[in-house]
């Protein structure tokens, strides 16, 4: 067979591994965030006209302040297709097939084809990275793309390179941190060469991309960052001992959490056996995108996802230290078999209360206690005033959800209600729903519960019940 006929077959086989596994969730209703900041906002410049994607060209905040890079193509496929879900989760699922297969080609090229082989299969098992393929949001796709832009750059492929890091800082903004750590690596590796500056100037080109995209949004919002969400939650903590915990927390994230602390045991082991030989070239650069994630994201908001883009490099120095502590090729499969095993025993927790529980596949249980419920709700309570904290109350106002056949009529606090939903959570409804029910204002009617995470159903007490 030729290595033409090899590399085609790898690569369908990583794209059926992929398509295969996330199919059950190409019609699973949007959730939380997907829904919020990425697939509304979608579907708002699909019916406005794309060229309203441009800063100052669209109400301020529609997007988090976040790029175009993933509403546009998003809006441009539900302008061809429809704003379907399987679309939407299609699309999603697309950036996890890149991310798998450009973390394999990178393996084959630093290291060989079996070492790329095993590193892909074992991001595509780390249970965050499993979850977030078949959701629309930014950081799989970032995390694709940064492994191209790195794939692309250390080949010296310039072309490939320029588009691909362009297109990924146009996703979102955090990811111009593979670039800088990309420009720190070519300084050490060519400090001295005559030419050095040019190329680090040569590959600092997508950063313009990304400033002329902040420079706008500046002048047409006042803000380079338009999210409201900071408008009343600090972007930076400047607490010592907050930041301290917060980096044990994050760097737990990428090392530790969901079993990938087998993974580094196995790095660690291969680092002792071998000493100087084990620090190669290319684990420089591992270490300094490890290094600024791990330092950014101690300053700065946090949520598990965000350490997807370091996860490549984890796992390709994973795959290579199997291949090493390992000469026969049984007992490399079996290590590999014991990593993934250890990725799969993560991939359901527990985890009990309010939360979008997006890092592993729990966020399919809070999705079908909110599917029971809206369906519930539809089929019991058509025509009542419905009273319900976020997200809930989006869910049952438009059927593109996923979650109602047709939109009920969901009304505020300050409005009367016949039936309210309630969950623990930390927004106002939530809140003073919870009083409300301490109080005895409200009756308990249903409770739907999956995993530890639930919904609970009341109804206004009568003066028949006070009495």
């Amino acid at each position: 067979m030729t290595e033409r006929k090899k590399e085609i077959l790898i690569a369908l086989g990583l794209l059926g591994i992929v398509l295969l596994a996330k199919a059950p969730t190409l019609q699973v209703p949007y959730h939380w965030d997907e829904m919020g900041a990425y697939v509304e906002p979608a579907h708002w410049l699909s019916q406005r006209g794309l060229w309203q994607v441009l800063p100052g060209w669209h109400p301020a905040g529609k997007f988090f302040g976040h790029p175009p890079g993933i509403y546009f193509p998003l809006a441009a496929l539900y302008q061809v297709f429809g704003p379907t879900v399987w679309v939407s989760h299609l699309f999603a699922a697309s950036f996890g097939f890149l991310g798998v297969y450009y973390t394999y080609l990178l393996g084959s090229y630093l290291f060989n084809r079996k070492t790329g082989v095993i590193a892909g299969l074992l991001l595509f098992g780390c249970p965050v990275y499993f979850a977030q393929t078949g959701l629309v949001l930014g950081d799989v796709p970032v995390t694709a793309f940064g492994v191209m832009c790195v794939y692309y750059g250390l080949r010296k492929k310039y072309l490939g390179y320029v588009i691909c890091s362009v297109i990924m800082v146009l996703m979102k903004e955090t990811s111009m941190l593979i670039i800088f750590c990309l420009l720190w690596y070519l300084y050490f590796s060519h400090k001295g060469h005559p030419g050095v500056y040019v190329t680090l100037l040569k590959y600092a080109v997508p950063l313009l991309a990304l400033g002329l995209f902040f420079a706008a949004q500046k002048i047409a919002t006042g803000s380079m960052l338009d999210n409201a969400y900071f408008d009343s939650h600090p972007l930076i903590s400047y607490d010592i001992r907050f930041l301290g915990n917060k980096f044990f927390y994050v760097g737990g994230w990428i090392a530790l959490e969901q079993n990938r602390w087998i993974l580094s045991i196995l790095i660690m082991l291969d680092l002792l056996r071998r000493g100087k030989s084990f620090w190669i070239k290319p684990y420089y650069l591992f270490l300094l995108v490890l290094i600024f994630y791990l330092g950014a994201f101690t300053l700065v908001f946090f949520l598990p996802r965000y350490i997807l883009a370091v996860l490549p490099y984890l796992c390709l120095a994973g795959a290579r230290s199997i291949t090493l502590l390992a000469q026969d090729l049984k007992l490399q499969g079996a290590l590999a078999v014991l990593v993934l095993g250890g990725f799969s025993s993560s991939l359901y927790g527990h985890r009990p209360g309010y939360g979008g529980h997006d890092s592993d596949m729990q966020y399919l249980d809070v999705v079908a206690v909110n599917r029971q419920v809206c369906q519930y709700v539809e089929e019991n309570f058509p025509d009542q005033s419905i009273l319900a904290p976020w997200p809930v109350g989006k869910l049952l106002q438009s059927p593109q959800r996923g979650y109602v056949k047709k939109p009920l009529t969901v009304v505020s606090m300050s409005d009367e209600y016949d039936l309210a939903i309630y969950w623990p959570s930390p927004h106002e409804v939530a809140q003073k729903l919870q009083e409300k029910i301490k109080a005895g204002y409200l009756v308990f009617h249903k409770r739907f519960e999956k995993n530890g995470k639930y919904l609970e159903i009341y109804t206004k007490r009568t003066d028949r019940e006070s009495n």
